[in-house]
């Protein structure tokens, strides 16, 4: 909390005047000048400590890719609306005052680095908002640091500063998009939903759940009960398409475009009733079944390159896929699995040769593909 520096100084100058030269007009006006002073700085300190200030992310989906999703595959009410790259971020604000005092109010920090300043007017008992808009949303996670919560007296004299403690707001994900449009590839590879089922018993069924899929509803049983009955089914062998990803990305736009096409692997394997492995060099191996909706994949792939590091490789994959940059231990996995399994195929985002017998996409940065 500080006043006004040039009314304290030029109070204290008057007053020291009215000392030497005996004027008690120039103590008067010089007391007068520190009193407003130290009333501002009062007023703002009282006003600041009733402030609540509250904020939270918005998107408007201008770039989601969900729109041609299943409706059971959309989030369940307990997770967030998602937030693709390419969205429309608003931050909204919302602001009251507990106290009798109020006046104009300044907030200033950052938003994923980005610094971001509000001027709001002043408060009152009732909660007011004020929507901002942010920008194009970038994928990875977007929080909130540094911020600082301004408030003045009305005559502008004194503030107090009040740091705000710093939020997580979304996490943004990648785009994906189905890849049989781009290369007929695509559409030999894929692992078919009878490919899955071979390795799939079925024990039993129970009742639906939130999360369950429509395509593991048994109508029968459901006829004869009378309510959704789904089949219990046992995995005889973990079926899964590993994902592997080039650990050490030259730039974030390389980065992004790999997470693309991982998404988009990721998406294509879990609609043909399958299970994803992900695995990068430096970050944890996502076993099959740990990753169990589009989801938990795009939320794992949104932090890419990011994560903890681990020396596990996945295995017992039926298929495998590699978006890589350049050689190194994804690309070396990836042939692993061609080998023993027969399927893989292995995606380029980059220039020059890759030395693989693998089928190889060469694609570059720009989304869609």
């Amino acid at each position: 909390m500080r006043p006004a520096r040039a009314v304290t100084l030029l109070g204290a100058f008057l007053a020291a005047v009215a000392v030497v030269l005996e004027s008690p007009w120039f103590w008067w006006l010089g007391l007068c000048l520190l009193s407003t002073a130290v009333l501002g700085a009062a007023y703002a300190w009282v006003a600041g400590r009733g402030m609540i200030v509250q904020f939270e992310l918005g998107s408007h989906g201008t770039a989601s890719p969900t729109g041609s999703l299943p409706t059971d595959w959309w989030p369940s009410a307990q997770r967030a609306q998602p937030v693709f790259e390419g969205d429309l971020l608003i931050i909204k604000f919302h602001w009251r005052t507990n106290s009798p005092l109020s006046g104009a109010v300044r907030l200033t920090g950052d938003v994923s680095r980005d610094p971001v300043v509000v001027s709001l007017p002043a408060p009152t008992k009732r909660m007011s908002s004020r929507s901002f808009r942010l920008g194009s949303a970038r994928r990875g996670v977007v929080t909130t640091a540094d911020w600082r919560l301004t408030v003045q007296d009305p005559l502008g004299l004194a503030s107090v500063n009040r740091p705000l403690e710093g939020r997580h707001l979304a996490v943004v994900y990648p785009a994906f998009a189905s890849l049989r449009t781009y290369s007929d590839q695509a559409e030999a590879f894929s692992p078919t939903m009878s490919t899955f089922q071979d390795d799939i018993e079925i024990r039993g069924v129970r009742e639906w759940r939130e999360g369950d899929q429509r395509r593991h509803i048994h109508w029968p049983a459901t006829a004869k009960r009378g309510q959704l009955m789904v089949k219990e089914r046992e995995y005889i062998r973990q079926p899964a398409v590993g994902i592997f990803l080039d650990g050490r990305p030259s730039n974030l736009e390389v980065a992004d475009q790999i997470a693309r096409i991982a998404a988009s692997e990721a998406f294509e394997a879990l609609a043909d009733g399958g299970d994803v492995a992900l695995w990068w060099p430096g970050a944890a191996y996502h076993r099959p079944g740990e990753l169990s909706t589009l989801w938990d994949v795009l939320e794992v792939l949104a932090r890419y390159p990011l994560g903890d590091p681990s020396d596990d490789l996945p295995h017992g994959l039926i298929a495998a896929v590699a978006v890589v940059e350049s050689e190194g231990p994804a690309l070396m996995a990836v042939e692993d699995v061609r080998r023993r399994a027969g399927n893989a195929r292995v995606w380029h985002v980059g220039e020059g040769e890759l030395a693989t017998d693998t089928p190889v996409n060469r694609v570059g940065t720009r989304w869609p593909l």
